[in-house]
This record gives structure tokens, C-alpha cells and sequence, in this order.
């Protein structure tokens, strides 16, 4: 039971380009900044947005097709959809949100069904409160079992994260990960969030401004993206011009120059000697210290020194902000208990360690 389409879809100045190709049991990522068109997207397959171009599918049945005129309205699209706001009533209880939507069934049928899910998804000891008195994680498992009630072809979640704290986010992942594939159907799932994309993904679509710029598993798409912009919406914090002075393809290496002194190892690429490259690397993978380390005794081939410019505080953490004397700026992440250890303060030098695979050389 696949899920398959492509559409064009104009609203105003916004131009949607889109295709998919979803397998049963996957979940596929869409991922992209605010405004791309990831919440668009699901609202044209889910049929409450109509695009002027385009072919939908569910499970082999073409669900809209601009050139035959075909147009199943939503509620007859056999599609799960679960908004961002969860879209639930606050004037029912639980189990009368999941009941609802169920229609043209007996009501032994929509009893039990009802009842499966609430057990599935641990809403037995909530199922007759009022939505206004459930806790987050509570009306996010509502509002899924209220889109698995209708016994979908396909499930749209737009979000469904969104609205946690990060501790149940992330216990609640790899819980509904489970539910998801072990319903075996088509899964599409909006997040701008890396983490999880990459938790809860098989394959991601990364699109931009309406267009698709990049595809692929997860952890090769987002961990070290290919072009500038993909790294700027997975959070790259360090993107470096570098000049190409020597390749050596031999050893997996480029020998690569910024102003007149520093030189850095970067992974080998197919490019010009002279050329300028964009080079990313995540502030996470790059380790301080006071003193310049020995490089006999560490398999990190980079090793500058630098000033310390900023320290700034973080969620997890503090952000460092290093400038070397060639004046290329580094973001680092520090804990509080190393920055305290280390004695860290705005002014000093420290030397900033990174390995050669850290980096990855970016597309213009």
C-alpha cells in the first residue's frame, strides 16, 4: 500500500514542486525551515488544499489528477491527518475525539476499535477526561489514535512534537516510531527538528522555498549535507572559505589554506587546486584546550590556536567563539563543568582540535 504523487501548487507568490514516493511500514521525513511548504505539502495530499497541477495516489488509487479532473474530497481520501495543533475538541473527552470521524460503522464497531487504541496507546486511565485537563504527551497520543481511528491508507503528521518539552520528546520518539511502522501503512512526517528526522526516519526529503533540494536516508542527508543551504537549515554553526592549495587523493586528503598561515586537512573531494570551497563543520565536533596538545599523540589533525572572543550561554551549554590570528571565527559548544574546569574567560587563547573527517566540503 504505497503513497505516490507530484504536485504544482500556487498560492499567491508561493510556488509548491513536489513529488513522493512513500513505501507501507516507512516513515518519510519532510524536512525544511519555517515557510518551505512542509505543512502545504500534507494539506494538498490530505485534499484540503487543491493544486492547480499534479497526481496523488494512496495505496494504488489516484486520489486526484489535475489532467482526468479526478478530486476525492478529504473525508473520503481514506488519509489519517494529524495538524499541528492536534485539532482536538476541547468540548469531548478522549475517547469522543478518537470516536470521531468514524462514521458508517456500527457502533459495537467504533466502541471496540476505540477501545483497541486507547489500550494501545495508554490512554485507559485518561479516556473520559476533557482534553483541557490531559498532559502534552497525552493529547499527542489522543490526537494519533483519533487519526488511526478511521483505519487510514496513509498518515500525514504535521509537527507532532511540536508541542512536547525535549525530555518527552524524546521519550516519546522511538514509542510512536513503533506504532507508526507497526501499522504497516505510508507514513509522511513534518519536522524542522534533526533530531528527530534522524530518530524516527527511513528516508528524508529536505525542500526549500517550495522546491525539493535534497533526498536521501537520514543520516547521510542531514548529518554532513552537500550544499550550503541544507547545512544552514540542519544548525552548521561553522561554514569556512577555504583556498585549495594541495590535493592528495591518495590519502583521502585536501591540504587547504586560509590567509597567509593556516592550513587544515579536509576530506578529499574532486575540485580545482586554487579554488575557494565552503567547508562545514558543527561547533559539537570541535574540542578546546588550554594548551597546544602534543600532535604525536592525538589522531585529530587540526590543531589551531585561537582567541577567545565570546562565551555565550546555550540551552545545554556555552557557545565559544574563537578567532585565529588569520581571523578565521570558530563556534565551539563547552559544557558549564568543562568551561569552569578550564577557567575559560574572554581574552584568552585556547586551541581548537577537530579531525579532518569533522569536516565536509559544501556545494555553492
Amino acid at each position: 500500500m504505497n503513497a505516490s504523487g507530484w504536485v504544482e501548487s500556487k498560492i499567491g507568490d508561493f510556488l509548491l514542486t513536489n513529488s513522493w514516493d512513500i513505501k507501507s511500514g516507512e516513515i518519510s521525513i519532510l524536512f525544511g525551515g519555517s515557510g518551505a511548504g512542509k505543512s502545504l505539502t500534507l494539506k494538498t495530499i490530505a485534499g484540503i488544499n487543491t493544486p492547480q497541477k499534479g497526481h496523488i495516489e494512496i495505496g494504488g488509487v489516484p486520489v486526484f489528477d489535475s489532467k482526468r479532473e479526478i478530486n476525492i474530497p478529504p473525508h473520503k481520501r481514506k488519509i489519517g491527518y494529524m495538524p499541528q495543533d492536534y485539532g482536538l475538541f476541547p468540548n469531548l473527552n478522549a475517547r469522543k475525539n478518537i470516536e470521531y470521524g468514524i462514521s458508517e460503522e456500527s457502533q459495537s464497531y467504533i466502541y471496540d476499535k476505540t477501545n483497541t487504541l486507547i489500550d494501545r496507546l495508554q490512554l485507559t486511565s485518561v479516556a473520559e477526561r476533557n482534553i483541557d485537563a490531559l498532559s502534552g504527551g497525552e493529547r499527542q497520543r489522543v490526537a494519533l489514535a483519533r487519526a488511526l481511528a478511521t483505519s487510514p491508507k496513509m498518515l500525514l503528521l504535521d509537527e507532532p512534537f511540536a508541542a512536547l518539552d525535549l525530555d518527552l520528546k524524546r521519550s516519546a520518539r522511538q514509542e510512536i516510531r513503533a506504532i507508526l511502522i507497526s501499522e504497516n501503512i505510508p507514513v509522511l512526517l513534518v519536522t524542522h527538528d534533526i533530531e528527530e528526522a534522524l530518530t524516527l526516519g527511513d528516508h528524508v526529503q529536505v525542500i526549500q522555498d517550495g522546491a525539493l533540494i535534497d533526498a536521501g536516508t537520514p543520516v547521510a542527508t542531514l548529518t554532513q549535507p552537500n550544499s550550503i543551504e541544507i547545512a544552514q537549515l540542519t544548525g552548521v554553526e561553522n561554514i569556512l572559505e577555504l583556498e585549495v592549495a594541495e590535493l592528495l587523493p591518495k590519502e583521502g586528503i585536501i591540504i587547504a589554506r586560509f590567509g597567509n598561515t593556516l592550513i587544515l586537512e579536509v576530506p578529499y573531494k574532486k575540485v580545482e587546486a586554487g579554488t575557494t570551497v565552503s567547508v562545514g563543520i558543527k561547533a559539537s565536533d570541535i574540542i578546546f584546550a588550554t594548551k597546544k596538545p602534543q600532535t604525536s599523540a592525538l589522531s585529530a589533525r587540526n590543531i589551531l590556536p585561537g582567541t577567545v572572543k565570546t562565551i555565550e550561554k546555550t540551552a545545554v551549554g556555552y557557545e565559544v567563539l574563537i578567532e585565529s590570528k588569520d581571523g578565521l571565527l570558530l563556534n565551539g559548544h563547552i559544557t558549564r563543568r568543562s568551561l569552569e574546569q578550564l577557567n575559560v574567560q574572554v581574552g584568552d587563547t585556547l586551541w581548537s582540535i577537530f579531525k579532518t573527517s569533522a569536516l565536509f566540503i559544501l556545494d555553492n
